[in-house]
């Protein structure tokens, strides 16, 4: 639980991964014109190629687009050989947190970890961030306004 959690928290490289879904022939019962089955390993929606409206339900995909539909996900990675080193440190200190006090009885060593935790969970993040930059979006008009006389 710990571990998808954590998975769940970020889109991490090592976990991220594209799929091509097909639309099931069951339309939902309104409000979106098709749905599709989200992957077994799925843990957190990414985004979708190409598709403006979209929502999550029970394990499916609600979308107004015929697809098919390309999407991004984080999946669950149960092989800790593929876990990214600094989310394998990311993902014991979580751990540790969680029965830390249970174990020791003393709230200042959860502390001592939580303030840990969240030091090696900002470094993980930004390095995991500089492996996978922003794609080039559009200039909007908000933006381009920065750089107006």
């Amino acid at each position: 639980m710990e571990r998808d959690a954590e998975l769940r928290a970020h889109p991490w490289n090592f976990a991220h991964r594209r799929a091509q879904l097909t639309a099931l022939s069951v339309a939902p019962a309104f409000g979106f014109t098709h749905q599709y089955q989200l992957p077994a390993d799925w843990l957190r929606f990414v985004k979708p190629e190409d598709c403006h409206e979209w929502a999550i339900e029970g394990g499916m995909i609600l979308a107004n687009d015929a697809g098919p539909l390309n999407i991004h996900y984080v999946r669950r990675v149960d092989e800790p050989g593929l876990f990214d080193p600094q989310f394998a440190i990311l993902l014991a200190l979580r751990v540790a947190m969680a029965i830390c006090e249970e174990l020791t009885g003393s709230a200042s060593k959860k502390q001592a970890i939580t303030l840990e935790l969240r030091e090696a969970r900002a470094e993980a993040r930004r390095i995991d961030g500089q492996e996978n930059p922003p794609e080039d979006r559009a200039e909007s008009d908000w933006l381009l306004s920065r750089e107006a006389p």
